[in-house]
């Protein structure tokens, strides 16, 4: 204090992991859009993992959030299949898919994906039969694939069509 007793100290700088080009170029996209729509969301990055599966999410948060999620979350999908859309042509890959979330929506469905994902595996290995799922979007559909794209016992695949597509799970051959 005041110069006296001081002591030389060490200061340990570590550089910050260089941010993913997919989650930065879906921020400058989702930016450019909220200014279209004079919104002041704040845009927040998080990485939820549940057992395998780990999902890249730029939250929003701000008043108008809730407008942007829309009738069973079918706004906020649009919104996040165009900022999808727009990075795989900026980065000519497919594979760096991002999410979007407001208010804990998508964080909310992946749980609940990730839940009944490990109580279908349950359920088929004990019946030991095929067991179908009930109709769900896309993206739904995309996260149960994932959850069993690399199981030791068990295959997933889509079924029907429009509203009436669902995933089917079995045992492997």
């Amino acid at each position: 204090m005041l110069g006296f007793g001081n002591e030389q100290a060490k200061v340990k700088v570590e550089k910050k992991t260089d941010i993913p080009e997919n989650i930065h170029n879906a921020y400058e996209i989702l930016r450019t859009i909220l200014k279209h729509f004079d919104s002041e969301m704040k845009i927040t990055t998080k990485v939820i993992t549940n057992g395998k599966i780990s999902d890249s999410i730029l939250s929003l948060d701000g008043d108008d959030a809730a407008l942007i999620i829309g009738r069973r979350g079918e706004t906020l999908r649009s919104l996040q299949y165009i900022v999808n859309l727009m990075i795989q042509k900026k980065l000519n890959n497919r594979d760096q898919l991002i999410s979007l979330d407001v208010e804990g929506y998508i964080e909310k469905k992946l749980t609940h994906l990730f839940q009944l994902s490990q109580r279908m595996e349950t359920k088929v290995i004990k019946s030991n039969k095929k067991v179908s799922l009930e109709p769900m979007s896309a993206y739904d559909r995309r996260y149960i694939h994932r959850y069993f794209a690399d199981h030791n016992k068990i295959i997933s695949e889509s079924e029907d069509f429009g509203r009436n597509r669902h995933v089917v799970l079995k045992l492997k051959n």
